[in-house]
């Protein structure tokens, strides 16, 4: 084998390794597109993501804490409400009506069974 031979053969190797490095760049270009269409799809995605946290948030900071915040308020209005009757004694003043009434029910149901009975 020749100078020339070797030369064209080494040329001719050149040209096939160029071949094929250009088509893996191509298949590379190819993946690199796909890579850059699913970041653009991801990045619009995390946008969207973004406006619905966005929206809850706001939902949460307007709606949901101030109805806690009302319900919290009724919450420690109606404490203090208990609370005063039992410090007053008037919860127990009721129930002790309550005893006394059932009493003179009791009582009057008796007499009005006598008056009956004796009729």
């Amino acid at each position: 084998m020749n100078n020339e031979e070797k030369i064209l053969e080494m040329l001719t190797q050149m040209w096939d390794e160029q071949k094929q490095m250009r088509a893996e760049l191509g298949q590379m270009q190819t993946e690199m597109s796909q890579i850059q269409t699913e970041l653009g799809q991801m990045q619009t995605e995390m946008g969207q993501m973004q406006t619905t946290l966005t929206r809850v948030a706001l939902t949460q900071e307007n709606i949901v804490l101030k109805s806690l915040d009302a319900l919290a308020e009724g919450q420690d209005l109606t404490h203090q409400r208990l609370k005063d009757l039992a410090g007053k004694d008037e919860l127990a003043d009721l129930r002790e009506e309550v005893r006394l009434l059932r009493t003179v029910v009791t009582q009057h149901s008796r007499d009005i069974e006598a008056l009956k009975a004796a009729q």
